[in-house]
This record gives C-alpha cells, structure tokens and sequence, in this order.
C-alpha cells in the first residue's frame, strides 16, 4: 500500500494502487501474449519439419494449446480478472529451476524425437518462468494470471514428455538390444 501523504486522502492512494495494478497487469499480459505467440510460431516451424504422424499430431495439439493460451489472456487483458474455475484448487508450481535460454531455431537434421525433446525443454522454461513470476508478484491478480499459465505450461510438458516416452518404447520394440 502506499503510504499516506500530507493532504492526500486515503481514497486516492487506493485509486493509484488500483491504476499501477492496472498498468502492471497490462505489461505482463502483453509478455504473456508475445511468449504465447513466439511458441505459436515455434511450434508452426516445428510442425513443418516432422515426419511422424504421432509427432505432427501432437505439435498441432500444442499450437492448439498456445493458440488457446493467447485467446484466454486476450479475454483477461478485456475483464482484467481470471474468470472464476479458470485455476484449479491446487497449483502446481514446480518448475522453479531455469532452463538454459534456448534457441527458436531447429537444425535442418533434427528428427522428430530431437525436435520434442527441443519443444520439452521450451515448455519447461516456460513453465519455470511463469511459476517464478507467480511465486514473487505481489499483485494478486498477476499471480492467478501466472499460476494459471503456469498449470497450461505444466500440461504441455506432461502431453510431450508422454509422447518422448510413448516414442521410446516404441523404438526399443523395434530395435531390441542383442547381446
């Protein structure tokens, strides 16, 4: 809160909280958006360069989920709150380590398994990044916003470390280890 200032009613100190909570929610939501659209476009990159079907299937869920993403955080930047249900009762924030700033760019060579283990690693830095901003933003509001990208990170990382382990059984039943 800010503090009390000589001839300065308490109304207004509360009106300029409630304007610089505005202002910041603004500026993160736009962050988000752009975060939101760079993996749009990663994604779409990524989608162009696979072969496997599973593989192609699964990125198009993923551009789906960024897509979705932006149009949740467009509709809060209108309303300037989280909807009621939009959180879950319980939060996962465990992505608390950075991941390595990591390149948008995909090797020409990359196979489809080097491209979801690139496209794992964004979500998990994304998923570090919102779940820092959640764990430190003072604004209540701001830190439902981040929670809440927070969790849609942590299930892209679940639906692609699935498909990486559904990818490797699959390759050890086709290439079984002779001794």
């Amino acid at each position: 809160m800010l503090p009390a200032t000589p001839g300065m009613g308490g109304e207004m100190n509360r009106t300029a909280m409630a304007m610089l909570k505005r202002i910041l929610l603004k500026i993160l939501l736009e962050d988000a958006m752009s975060r939101e659209e760079m993996a749009y476009r990663f994604y779409e990159t990524a989608r162009d360069l696979l072969t496997a079907p599973e593989a192609v299937a699964l990125v198009n869920r993923l551009m789906a989920g960024e897509l979705s993403h932006r149009i949740k955080l467009e509709d809060l930047q209108k309303q300037g709150r989280l909807p009621p249900g939009v959180l879950s009762e319980e939060i996962a924030l465990e992505y608390d380590q950075e991941e390595p700033n990591l390149s948008s760019e995909i090797p020409p060579d990359s196979s489809s398994h080097d491209i979801l283990h690139l496209a794992l690693q964004k979500e998990r830095q994304a998923a570090a990044y919102y779940t820092r901003l959640a764990r430190y933003t003072p604004v209540k509001t701001a830190k439902e916003v981040f929670a809440f990208l927070s969790q849609e990170e942590h299930r892209h990382v679940e639906w692609i470390a699935h498909q990486l382990a559904q990818d490797d059984q699959t390759q050890t039943e086709k290439d079984p280890e002779v001794f």
